[in-house]
């Protein structure tokens, strides 16, 4: 069980190959509590309400991974999934997330992003649920609305977020992000927050933000010199920490 003073985040990985576990359980564990799954059948009896985030294989000896995500969505609509693929194509990421994936990672795996999508997702999921958000009307309504998103605006979508996730520091305006998923601003705002769950703009600073939390954790670094890194001035980095977090970047770092 779960401490609710000091709760412990819980990650199930759901994988038949013996070398993807080890390696997604070596770059997780010491973050958080990560559970094993080596099949379809094995991965959903694991599964509850505790479980704060599933990577999910798309190819199970047992199940195929897009039905075992349907079953996962069905019984628990909210636990949000990132889809594990070697062989990722557009059509797959776009099916997943019809269904209601939050995320995909690409194997090879990069350890720095999968840590920094564990966090953003996690936190967005521990947030919700402190603030005794329903686990079923308004989650349940996403899942039906990604069926609703027509293929060229979630793929735009995908497009943009697949962009900051791998060049997070550089300045990436509202309406150029708008631009580059051939979406009008209006629905490009509507559809972004639904598939991310977050605004565009508090997106970019949850994947910054967790980046900075890594970097605090190197005595030799400035705050200065992490700001910027991250892409903030300084005074921005440590009035936006502060409100994301509650402490000091400073505070943090001793």
């Amino acid at each position: 069980m779960k401490n609710n003073r000091h709760p412990q985040k819980y990650i199930l990985i759901i994988d038949d190959s013996n070398a993807v576990r080890e390696a997604l359980w070596r770059i997780l564990n010491g973050h958080f509590k990560v559970f094993l799954a080596s099949s379809a059948w094995e991965g959903l009896k694991m599964l509850s309400r505790d479980i704060d985030l599933v990577f999910l294989d798309l190819m199970l000896p047992d199940s195929n991974g897009l039905e075992v995500l349907r079953q996962i969505k069905n019984d628990y609509p909210s636990i949000p999934v990132i889809i594990i693929t070697g062989y990722s194509t557009e059509d797959t990421c776009i099916n997943a997330f019809r269904i209601g994936a939050r995320d995909y990672i690409k194997k090879p795996f990069n350890d720095d992003e999968i840590l920094q999508k564990a966090e953003l997702l996690t936190n967005i999921f521990v947030a919700q649920k402190r603030r005794h958000v329903p686990l079923s009307e308004n989650n349940m309504k996403d899942n039906r609305n990604h069926k609703d998103i027509p293929s060229h605006i979630l793929n735009g979508i995908l497009k943009v977020k697949d962009y900051i996730d791998r060049n997070h520091t550089s300045p990436l305006e509202f309406s150029d992000a708008s631009r580059m998923a051939g979406i009008n601003r209006t629905y490009f705002a509507k559809y972004f927050k639904l598939v991310t769950c977050c605004t565009f703009k508090d997106y970019i600073d949850t994947i910054r933000l967790e980046r900075a939390k890594d970097l605090l954790k190197n005595k030799d670094l400035k705050i200065s010199d992490i700001a910027e890194t991250v892409g903030y001035t300084p005074k921005h980095f440590s009035e936006v920490f502060k409100k994301a977090y509650g402490i000091s970047p400073s505070k943090l770092k001793n």
